[in-house]
């Protein structure tokens, strides 16, 4: 575990001291030195690996898709979901234990109560349509995501030889625009707090509570805004790096959020030749939230916007301001 935490902070710390340009302004520049000293990402205790046993029945293939909270994970799953031979549900973990019922099994010496509750999960999917986008017929294929801080960071290398050992396929979803990933986060904990128009929902259908999420403004520090970017593109290189070792380049499928975005159907017909299944074409009922609002408008401090802009404009991140359609209009 100390050498998986003193990986991460290395990549971390690399990524802050090559991240300016030669005429970035030197507040921006302790700034985003500062942050390197702060991020921190907490590694559980050291896990063994044992046998598995897989229930010789369970036929059909499965697969994980790991990513982080508010990277288009809703939907992405809805999109497989939506395939006929594929069942895909949302974060199995996070709908069906409690936080503290995760915690403790994370915290088991292996990593044996974790991969059974995963194969329960993956059975009982199969059965369920609390989350079901699509009418599935014919499966041949079950999966559902799993975020980083739901067992990828606390078992590692571990989890990824488990996959590896049983043939479970893994996808991995990756946000690049950290700005517009923080602003969705932010806002989903606003809504939260204080729903806008009617219950909290972090994946809406309706496009008015869409519309009242993207009305929601924040109160945020500059700081805040670049810690979690730091910290969020540290981890998504670790996983990288960690998938990469496992499978190779080639032995694990990378999908980027904004491909997605841009080309839908394209991107999950590639999705479909890595797990097997035939093209499709696929439908989310799901509405993107903050599609057409540009970023600067959900800062509330004129000051803080302004902070953020400069610290962003003067780093090789400053592509985060730029329009990216047909869903982000810029800054």
């Amino acid at each position: 575990p100390v050498l998986g935490l003193l990986a991460l902070t290395l990549w971390a710390l690399l990524d802050s001291f090559t991240y300016l340009d030669g005429g970035a302004d030197p507040r921006t520049d302790e700034v985003w030195r500062s942050l390197a000293e702060e991020v921190a990402i907490s590694d559980a205790d050291a896990v063994e690996i044992s046998p598995i046993e897989v229930p010789p029945a369970f036929s059909l293939q499965k697969f994980i898709v790991i990513s982080e909270q508010r990277s288009g994970t809703g939907l992405f799953t809805s999109l497989l979901d939506n395939h006929s031979n594929i069942r895909c549900g949302h974060e199995e973990f996070n709908l069906q234990l409690d936080k503290t019922h995760l915690h403790k099994l994370m915290q088991h010496n292996t990593i044996d109560p974790y991969m059974q509750q995963l194969h329960l999960f993956m059975e009982e999917l199969p059965h369920s349509k609390k989350i079901k986008f699509g009418q599935n017929q014919n499966l041949t294929h079950v999966g559902f995501e799993i975020m980083y801080n739901q067992g990828v960071m606390a078992y590692h290398t571990n989890l990824l030889h488990q996959f590896r050992r049983e043939n479970i396929k893994v996808i991995h979803l990756i946000r690049q625009n950290k700005l517009l990933q923080y602003i969705s986060t932010r806002s989903n904990d606003l809504d939260k707090r204080e729903p806008a128009d009617g219950p909290h929902d972090p994946h809406p259908t309706d496009p008015q509570k869409s519309s009242a999420v993207k009305s929601l403004h924040l109160k945020v520090d500059v700081r805040d805004v670049l810690k979690f970017i730091f910290r969020t593109r540290g981890e998504v290189g670790y996983i990288e790096d960690l998938l990469a070792a496992e499978f190779g380049t080639d032995g694990y499928h990378r999908i980027y959020y904004e491909n997605l975005d841009r080309d839908v159907q394209g991107e999950m017909n590639r999705v479909f030749d890595f797990l097997g299944v035939q093209h499709e074409v696929v439908e989310s009922e799901l509405t993107k939230i903050h599609e057409g609002k540009r970023a600067r408008r959900y800062f509330e401090n004129g000051n803080n916007r302004n902070d953020i802009e400069a610290a962003l404009r003067n780093s090789k991140y400053a592509f985060m301001l730029d329009p990216d359609p047909p869903s982000y209009p810029g800054w």
